[in-house]
């Protein structure tokens, strides 16, 4: 996130130490207006939005010049406050005052105030300015030649806004010379997912050299191959730090998309999982119904995420509750997959205390067949116990039955993740899985002071 960068700051300091050498007493020097400048343009980078605008407010008062209006309306823009940040630059909308930054985000708070006319009227005089005067920057001082091309930036981000996805890529090509950076490659990036081009997209987010745009590309290749339904990104680089509210945005999607394709969603995740997808359809009933059924027919996604996505499908009466429906497991393998709701107690009686008991001892005589029998046949009630399943799950495992023991762990782990006897199943899993940090990981999450002696 770019802050604009102004040799006006500089101008000012200078003005201000000619001030001081008459003997005028001031409360600023130099070095303090370079301070704020720096710090601002910091917290604006790290997107610190509130403790920026504290600094600019500040600094207003001292150097009242384009540069800290734009970045005080920016600010404010940024925490949701348009109609404000409108006020804030309208010295700088003047019609003799030509500040591409200024229009570019003028533009931008009248898309998000619902005057679209409006919004595209300043881009194309930001778009107009900006052109005319590259002649000059041509020929200016690098430093500031360097801060009218970053303004190409602010256009893209307008003409994003606008939903004028053709002429962001349009953009990025025309200024490529001038403007070519993290965040420009970015925006080019979303402007061709947005347009349904997910390998430029996928070229261009690579390009960016951040974790969160290869994550972006991979969801990209995974849209392309059908396993994602495709969506519209939002211009803006994703905050993860803004909260839970970012889940409902396009770069949530990416969020959620990306975990669920992860490699390896272990089955002690299946809690999480299944909160992603009931967020997706919640947000998106019609996407998030899309992305279920997807994963489901696609071997990429784990076999956690595909018993996540028919719970959520069977939990929304998509399909209903029992009905064999066809998937394809990690291998590629065509599957039959259905769903039963029972009632799962963390009781346990005598009879079942009894039958965990003598499948132990067949378990340690490895007659495992005859284990599964009979807890499978404790099972088959209205209200099972979780130590039943856990220990059917847990001989599974013994017996060298991955897939059926993961099912079962992975059910568990949607109702109680924390319990360290679970965790422990867990952990022997993934050892006999051959996934040995798994393992250490879940042996990590046992709360020791929750544990019998």
């Amino acid at each position: 996130m770019r802050a604009e960068r102004n040799s006006r700051w500089a101008v000012a300091a200078c003005v201000l130490n000619r001030i001081r050498k008459r003997g005028a007493m001031l409360r600023y020097n130099a070095e303090d207006i370079k301070r704020m400048e720096q710090e601002s343009n910091r917290l604006i980078g790290k997107m610190r939005f509130a403790e920026a605008e504290a600094i600019l407010r500040e600094a207003i008062q001292v150097v009242p010049v384009p540069a800290v209006l734009n970045n005080l309306a920016f600010c404010r823009f940024s925490q949701d406050d348009p109609k404000e940040a409108f006020e804030i630059l309208q010295p700088n909308l003047a019609p003799d005052v030509h500040h591409p930054f200024a229009q570019a985000l003028a533009a931008q708070i009248c898309v998000a105030l619902g005057h679209r006319a409006e919004a595209e009227e300043y881009l194309e005089s930001a778009i107009r300015d900006y052109e005319a005067g590259i002649p000059k920057a041509r020929s200016a001082p690098d430093a500031v030649a360097k801060q009218w091309y970053r303004y190409a930036t602010t256009l893209k981000r307008a003409a994003g806004d606008l939903g004028h996805h053709q002429l962001v890529l349009d953009l990025y090509r025309r200024y490529e010379t001038y403007s070519s950076d993290m965040e420009d490659r970015f925006l080019a990036g979303v402007a061709s997912f947005n347009l349904g081009r997910m390998e430029r997209a996928a070229y261009y987010w690579r390009k960016v050299r951040e974790q969160f745009a290869d994550d972006y590309a991979h969801v990209a290749q995974a849209v392309e191959m059908g396993v994602v339904p495709p969506f519209l990104l939002e211009y803006r680089v994703p905050n993860l730090g803004v909260g839970p509210e970012i889940l409902q945005t396009g770069a949530g999607r990416m969020f959620i998309a990306h975990f669920l394709l992860t490699e390896r969603v272990s089955a002690g995740e299946m809690g999480t999982a299944s909160g992603f997808l009931k967020l997706a359809a919640d947000v998106d009933r019609e996407w998030g119904f899309q992305l279920a059924k997807s994963i489901l027919a696609h071997p990429s996604v784990s076999n956690t995420v595909k018993t996540a996505a028919l719970d959520i499908l069977v939990e929304h009466g998509v399909y209903e509750k029992g009905q064999v429906v066809d998937a394809v497991d990690e291998q590629g393998r065509e599957i039959r997959m259905s769903v039963e709701h029972r009632s799962v107690t963390m009781d346990v009686d005598e009879h079942d205390r009894e039958i965990i008991r003598r499948a132990a001892e067949l378990g340690r005589a490895e007659r495992y067949d005859e284990a599964i029998k009979i807890l499978s046949e404790a099972a088959e009630v209205d209200t099972v116990s979780f130590r039943v399943l856990l220990a059917l799950a847990s001989t599974y495992t013994y017996k060298g039955d991955l897939d059926r023991a993961h099912d079962l762990l992975s059910m568990l782990s949607a109702i109680e993740p924390d319990t360290p006897m679970l965790l422990f199943r867990l952990a022997e899993y993934h050892v006999e899985s051959g996934d040995d940090d798994e393992a250490i990981r879940c042996l990590n999450r046992i709360d020791v002071e929750c544990v019998s002696p």
